[in-house]
């Protein structure tokens, strides 16, 4: 890429070089169970949203094919509108969202998406109506500004981040991939565990002699069932954190919240001295295993060594004894076959609380510490990979924001080879 250009970017407006088709306004009599798909804006925003079908015949206009661009002029707030490039089968659009077409043979319509793509905060901005409820005009979204470029310079700009986005969509992809794997996974190893050769048992059904009913369903034979009790050394009790911290104090003690159970131990509260003394009781120290149980219940996450400090009200310390691995247990806790369990336990109507009378009687599964060392490490190879895509995503998404605010403003331009140039 080049950041300088033989002449500078021109600008018309969205009116003059896109066509907005608007949907037609289907009413609840036209919807049916079969047909031809209704396109609303929750199937643009949720993939797994159910469609209404029509069964009638709709003006051509009101069709769609894919590869289509949609664009939502109305919504709830907090949805996205859009752009949208349709990628199913012929679909009808309802009288929220517009079809755009691109007015003129020199328009690229993947650089119209990117157009339509970089223009949408100040596109909300503008937006109005009511507090559930918001939209924007079609002569209101025709006055936005339109680049006139040549549809070479526009073909590499939306070449660039089309690239970008697809390796952004690829590792979201792999990452629910290994999520799913990482959800089998769990409920095989907590149920069934491995043997001396670290390989699965067979199932209960397939030898049950092998295995014991439990409060959390068939486990092993030679499975304790400890309570969280019973897993806790005397002088270092399941306990909660301080009620009220205060204000934050730069020079003062830090202290834990439910957002930073997430691997997040340095962006944290501060609270003074004088009041973190009254909760000695609850400091916490490397390896202590960290379990929200107010408001956000079940989020699990592990102190770090480094990490000296205390907790909120709203999580609770479990120091496992040392026979029991504090990477197995937060494994075992973040399972949803385990977190169905805490849920069975949860009070309250307007907002949520796991007791920590009631959490220090709830039993869990322990196997011997070999065992455990075995699950822990197999499920935490996968967080780790899982970790890693994830900060790729991260990376991939800076580079696309940086790249979209280079690109569609010209301050760099991509080069344009002359030679193609002639051939367009």
């Amino acid at each position: 890429m080049s950041d300088h250009h033989d002449y500078p970017w021109k600008f018309s407006t969205i009116g003059k070089e896109l066509e907005l088709q608007n949907g037609f306004g289907f009413k609840p009599e036209h919807w049916k169970e079969s047909g031809t798909p209704i396109i609303r804006i929750q199937n643009l925003n949720d993939r797994t949203a159910a469609f209404d079908y029509v069964q009638h015949a709709v003006d051509k206009q009101f069709q769609v094919k894919r590869g289509d661009l949609l664009f939502a002029w109305s919504g709830s707030r907090g949805t996205s509108f859009g752009p949208f490039i349709w990628d199913q089968g012929d679909a009808v659009l309802n009288q929220h969202i517009f079809n755009v077409r691109p007015r003129h043979e020199w328009l690229d319509k993947p650089f119209c998406y990117w157009w339509l793509k970089s223009l949408v905060a100040e596109i909300e901005q503008q937006a109005h109506g009511s507090a559930g409820l918001v939209h924007i005009t079609r002569r209101e979204l025709e006055k936005f500004r339109f680049p006139v470029l040549q549809i070479i310079e526009q073909r590499k700009i939306a070449n660039i981040l089309t690239t970008v986005n697809n390796l952004i969509e690829k590792a979201e992809s792999l990452i629910a991939k290994y999520q799913a794997i990482k959800q089998g996974m769990m409920y095989d190893l907590f149920t069934r565990g491995v043997d001396t050769h670290g390989h699965l048992r067979p199932s209960q059904a397939e030898t049950p002699e092998l295995y014991k009913p439990s409060e959390l369903g068939w486990i092993p034979k030679d499975w304790a069932t400890p309570t969280f009790d019973d897993i806790t050394p005397p002088d270092a009790p399941i306990c909660y954190g301080i009620v009220q911290p205060g204000g934050h104090d730069e020079h003062g003690i830090s202290v834990l919240a439910i957002w930073n159970l997430k691997g997040d131990f340095r962006d944290v509260h501060r609270c003074s001295r004088m009041i973190e003394a009254q909760y000695a009781r609850s400091r916490i120290r490397g390896g202590d295993v960290l379990l929200s149980v107010k408001g956000t219940t079940g989020r699990v996450d592990i102190a770090p060594d480094w990490f000296h400090g205390n907790i909120s009200r709203d999580i609770a310390r479990i120091r496992p004894t040392s026979n029991v691995s504090s990477e197995y247990l937060r494994q075992l806790l973040e399972s949803p076959h385990f977190q169905a369990h805490l849920n069975n336990a949860i009070v309250g109507s307007t907002r949520a609380e796991l007791s920590i009378k009631v959490l220090r009687r709830l039993r869990l599964i322990v196997p011997l510490e070999q065992e455990q060392k075995h699950i822990a490490n197999s499920l935490r190879c996968l967080d780790v990979m899982l970790a890693t895509m994830r900060r790729h995503i991260s990376n991939y998404r800076c580079l696309k924001s940086g790249l979209m605010q280079d690109l569609l403003t010209g301050k760099v331009r991509v080069k344009v080879d002359e030679e193609a140039l002639a051939h367009v």
